[in-house]
């Protein structure tokens, strides 16, 4: 079976909290609170089973959290996307602006940016 859920990012989200977001406010309330988990119902073991997933989903959850907050104080280094997304795509395309002194000299502009950006963290 296949899911499809186009989400949005802000600004400075990243995919993990989006991903937290999502399970945790979609997923997680619903596995808690479904019922009809088929055959696993009619067991011992199959009870057990759906009580084990449950916590490991919670536990998966949990440590989205954590990694979410340990994102948000990380050091994010800008990528001009004028630059990136328009002469450096592609390992043919930084071969080709590696020639052309402009380009090195916004490249070297923007990694002085992030060398400053290491210093003071």
């Amino acid at each position: 079976e296949l899911f499809f859920m186009p989400f949005f990012m802000e600004e400075n989200d990243n995919s993990v909290s989006v991903m937290q977001g999502i399970l945790s406010s979609l997923h997680q309330p619903l596995l808690h609170v479904t019922t009809s988990w088929g055959e696993m119902n009619k067991s011992v073991h199959g009870i057990k089973s759906k009580q084990d997933f449950i916590a490991k989903f919670d536990l998966f959850i949990n440590f989205l959290e954590t990694t979410k907050l340990d994102l948000e104080g990380s050091l994010r280094f800008q990528t001009p996307s004028a630059l990136w997304g328009g002469v450096l795509s592609t390992p043919a395309e930084v071969k080709e602006s590696a020639k052309n002194p402009e380009t090195v000299a916004q490249v070297e502009a923007v990694v002085n940016i992030w060398c400053k950006q290491i210093e003071q963290v």
